[in-house]
């Protein structure tokens, strides 16, 4: 989709007051006009620089959990103690958790 050609010019007038808000918002974004307005368009609500950074650092944090988890499971498994039923239930609780977060990001 990304290379796809864009045929079609759109043109919108806008009074002093709007013309404020829609920089003042395409500001908090820092995306281009463009890339703000087909988000609009298409439902998707453009998130803040600071939005996109608190989901940088959630990921960053959650892929961290998921290393942890399977720094766990290896030394439990070398040292033959383990409760598999309660890892295979946390290592399934946060996939849960890092797909529900991973699709909410896609949505909007």
């Amino acid at each position: 989709m990304a290379n796809r050609k864009r045929n079609h010019r759109v043109q919108v007038r806008l009074d002093d007051e709007e013309y404020a808000f829609f920089e003042y918002n395409l500001e908090r974004t820092g995306l281009s006009k463009e890339v703000y307005i087909r988000n609009l368009l298409l439902n998707k609500i453009p998130k803040t620089k600071e939005e996109n950074e608190a989901n940088r650092n959630i990921l960053s944090q959650l892929y961290s959990i998921g290393n942890n988890l399977n720094q766990v499971a290896r030394l439990a498994h070398s040292i033959k103690v383990i409760n598999v039923e309660r890892y295979d239930k946390a290592v399934a609780d946060f996939k849960e958790i890092m797909e529900r977060f991973l699709n909410s990001n896609l949505e909007g």
